[in-house]
């Protein structure tokens, strides 16, 4: 029997690419990372994450992949190489090479307008819809925000979507700033389905992950649901870890919709590290692969003496952390943040997943395990971080006016409103008081001042409602700011049917 252990545990040692083997259960931590094991353990009691997967690609291997915590918190069921996670926007980068494979191909070229490709493609201002191009859309210059809650809990289709972008203001000039916007890569993907004949996700499956043999990988929460082996997502909600509902966003799949594993994405990455092949096979060229991970436009913010100005590629930010070329993304959806962090010249991949919403041990997490790997000295990241997120905290603007009543009686505020991208936005009395009802959020809405209400969901949170009356007295629309750095949001009474 000794003999036996002995002989596990020098295999283990010396081919840490071992890890790979299917698990039921969450793996010892080898000693690769067994200084730093009992950090993250304690930095997840911290940040009250549930359940964590970390992996570590070096050059074609995976050499360490380990499991921390619960993917299911009531079962204690742990979290395996294998569990499943939606990995939110790093889904982003498998769409551009997705794209850049049409590249290869001579089906696209990333710079003829996208009108080219999709006549019907159109966007309010006339100017950006005759030039924008598919390189416009992968690496976020539009011109347009997010306008998020266009598609954010709603049940509209992908095209339903693209349709409604015409609808938008843009708040920046078109290619003058970087401005993330999820709906530009939906469109990405819908360009590969009107290219290639078929849907995103099939041409995914049969063009990246079958090559890539990330057999466990989908494209919604639904098939994740009926996994033996995934993830429950969780939030923070007054003080404790709660767990919530799965958010389906199949609608705005290539943007954001995958659910992968560490086991998976380890294939995922390799391919990035090594010049776009993978067991041999060159899933991308080694010219459009290095084009996705090259700086198309400055993502504001600071330099500082660990960070360069930080870019973005094509489904990719780029920078230059403490003098090593640095290609990460993250994702966050509900119940769940991921990061994966590519050191292309050093040949080194990071991989964390979790499942609590607005988490940033990814981040901290990130920067550590880069550390270690590159063998740089020590730094507090953790304060570091923190300074950083308190730069961006905003004020609110709108100051309240104690005092004040609603010019109408209750029942004059109720009915069914509209806006042409946003979609149908309904008031009604529960309780005593107005009630949202807008996409899949349902919401008490709190008297503010004057006509001006308050939402209560938490997605929704600290928006304001104001109603406007008519020079009638009745109430005709609503204004909300849904988006910073446009005029409100205008919702215009549908008028009742005779």
């Amino acid at each position: 029997m000794k003999i036996r252990l002995t002989l596990v545990h020098l295999i283990l040692g010396l081919l840490p690419f071992f890890l790979m083997v299917s698990c039921s259960k969450a793996q010892k931590s080898p000693k690769l990372l067994e200084d730093l094991t009992p950090y993250i353990e304690t930095k997840m009691e911290e940040y009250h994450v549930p359940g964590l997967a970390v992996g570590i690609v070096k050059g074609e291997k995976l050499i360490y992949a380990q499991g921390f915590g619960y993917r299911d918190v009531k079962r204690r069921l742990p979290v395996t190489l294998h569990t499943l996670f939606a990995i939110g926007s790093t889904t982003k980068a498998i769409t551009a090479v997705g794209l850049c494979q049409l590249v290869d191909r001579n089906l696209l070229d990333l710079d003829q307008p996208l009108h080219h490709y999709l006549p019907k493609f159109k966007l309010a201002d006339e100017y950006i819809t005759q030039h924008i191009t598919t390189r416009d859309l992968l690496c976020h210059r539009s011109g347009l925000p997010r306008h998020d809650l266009v598609w954010y809990g709603s049940n509209l289709k992908r095209k339903e979507i693209i349709q409604r972008l015409k609808y938008l203001e843009s708040s920046k000039g078109f290619r003058s700033h970087f401005q993330y916007q999820n709906m530009m890569y939906v469109t990405a993907g819908h360009l590969v389905n009107y290219i290639s004949g078929k849907s995103w996700e099939e041409y995914t499956r049969t063009n990246i992950l079958e090559p890539l043999e990330m057999v466990r990988t989908n494209f919604s929460v639904e098939i994740s649901k009926k996994d033996s082996d995934h993830a429950l997502p969780y939030s923070k909600e007054n003080g404790k870890v709660v767990n919530i509902p799965f958010r389906k966003i199949d609608a705005i799949g290539p943007a954001g919709s995958i659910n992968s594993c560490i086991q998976d994405l380890s294939h995922w990455v390799a391919m990035q590290l090594n010049k776009g092949k993978y067991q041999n096979k060159q899933i991308v060229s080694s010219k459009m692969l290095k084009e996705t991970h090259t700086p198309q436009i400055v993502v504001p913010g600071d330099p500082n003496n660990l960070l360069f100005y930080s870019f973005y590629g094509l489904g990719w930010g780029v920078t230059s952390y403490r003098g090593h070329l640095r290609v990460a993304h993250g994702g966050s959806i509900d119940g769940f943040i991921s990061e994966i962090a590519l050191f292309p010249k050093d040949t080194l991949g990071i991989i964390l997943l979790t499942n609590l919403t607005h988490n940033d041990l990814t981040v901290l997490l990130r920067n550590k395990l880069a550390d270690h790997f590159l063998k740089l000295t020590e730094y507090d990241w953790e304060s570091h971080l923190k300074r950083e997120k308190r730069k961006h905290l905003r004020p609110k603007y709108v100051r309240r006016v104690t005092n004040t009543d609603p010019s109408q009686v209750l029942e004059a505020y109720t009915g069914k409103y509209k806006h042409p991208a946003y979609g149908i936005l309904e008031i009604t009395i529960q309780q005593y008081e107005l009630h949202l009802h807008f996409n899949s959020f349902d919401t008490p809405l709190i008297h503010y001042h004057y006509d001006t209400f308050e939402a209560q969901n938490s997605a929704i949170a600290t928006k304001k409602f104001t109603f406007h009356p008519g020079k009638r007295g009745i109430i005709e629309r609503i204004s909300v700011p849904f988006q910073e750095g446009v005029e409100d949001i205008v919702f215009t009474r549908v008028e009742s049917e005779p």
